[in-house]
């Protein structure tokens, strides 16, 4: 079942069930700036007024728990005037209902009448090359690449 997520509970119930995967994720393909906190992103996301009007969050649940989460953030891109839905954060533990969260988030995405969604990979995550593969099949354009340095 997918769900679009518009409460705090509802998100820190989802995030604790998928802390086990986000750890896993983080231990083979983090950020090159470090790991995802499941904290982080309780305090910065957690909040049913940027659930409902900003952080666009769906969960995938299987056996009344949760296996896949995908965020979109609702922004103007201030470098050329357009709305775009930006992929925050997508995570699952499973392959189907994985393309199942992308395909709603785009359908709810069509809805708002927004005119651009973009979405990305990690570069080291052992898929990466097969989804952008996919990405490109379903009509994506890769539009940049971003560089990352600690200083």
């Amino acid at each position: 079942m997918i769900k679009k997520v518009l409460s705090s509970q509802e998100f820190i119930d989802a995030c604790n069930d998928l802390d086990a995967l986000m750890k896993a994720d983080n231990s083979k393909y983090q950020h090159v700036f470090g790991p995802i906190s499941k904290e982080s992103m309780i305090r910065s996301w957690g909040h049913a007024n940027l659930l409902a009007n900003t952080m666009h969050t769906w969960i995938s649940i299987e056996n009344n728990k949760t296996d896949g989460i995908i965020m979109f953030y609702d922004s103007i891109d201030t470098k050329c005037g357009k709305r775009i839905f930006n992929e925050f954060f997508w995570v699952s533990d499973n392959p189907q209902a994985s393309f199942s969260l992308l395909r709603k988030a785009i359908a709810f995405a069509k809805s708002k009448n927004i005119e651009y969604i973009s979405i990305s990979s990690y570069e080291n995550h052992p898929k990466a090359k097969r989804l952008r593969e996919i990405y490109k099949k379903i009509g994506f354009e890769k539009d940049l690449e971003t560089y990352i340095k600690k200083i």
